[in-house]
């Protein structure tokens, strides 16, 4: 579900210089595991396998501050590995009709904006 909310908002990168983005983690060694054994086991969880807190933040700020992720990016981080999720190989439809007008998302995301400003 994040992914495709994610995904449904990557226009506002464009539109209205909002940019929403996605880190898709694996296991992140926090306490939230290593506190628990009985969680460890169940999930299979290892140290080994677990990407450190930093290396998720530093995928946050690279998403946010770098051009190379436009808006709807989504970067899997883990041990040993960052790459950007891409959506099935699929390039989006590029021609009138198949194709939702910027007039018409800045419409239809203009109550939402609107609240947020309000906020």
């Amino acid at each position: 579900m994040p992914l495709t909310f994610v995904r449904s908002v990557a226009d506002l990168d464009e539109l209205q210089n909002i940019k929403v983005v996605l880190v898709a983690p694996g296991y992140v060694h926090t306490p939230m595991w290593t506190a628990d054994p009985v969680k460890m086991k169940q999930f299979g969880y290892k140290p080994s396998m677990a990407v450190m807190p930093e290396e998720v933040a530093q995928g946050m700020v690279d998403l946010v501050t770098k051009a190379e992720y436009g808006g709807g990016a989504c970067l899997q981080v883990a041990v040993g590995e960052r790459r950007t999720l891409g959506v099935w190989n699929i390039p989006a439809p590029d021609t009138d009709g198949a194709r939702v007008s910027k007039e018409v998302l800045e419409q239809n995301y203009k109550p939402v904006l609107e609240k947020m400003r309000n906020v």
